[in-house]
């Protein structure tokens, strides 16, 4: 069950695909667990003097899904899932 799919050239001429998961939105159960905000993580850094570099850009879509959910998240675009 693959979503339906738009695409957008960024202005650095990378293709962006997205998809349209609306009717999965629908069905979706909330998890149970809130999300953490961006504002509690800064302020956990607050007095800090040592860092590590995070991956934020690359780590934004690596959510966890089920296996038997993988399938849903799939978006079908012209050149293939």
């Amino acid at each position: 069950m693959g979503m339906t799919s738009t695409s957008s050239v960024e202005e650095n001429k990378w293709l962006r695909p997205s998809g349209d998961y609306r009717a999965l939105n629908a069905v979706t159960q909330p998890g149970r667990l809130p999300i953490p905000y961006l504002h509690d993580f800064n302020h956990n850094l607050l007095g800090r003097t040592v860092f590590s570099t995070l991956a934020l850009e690359r780590a934004y879509h690596q959510i966890p899904v089920e296996m038997f959910d993988i399938e849903t998240t799939a978006i079908c675009t012209s050149f293939g899932l």
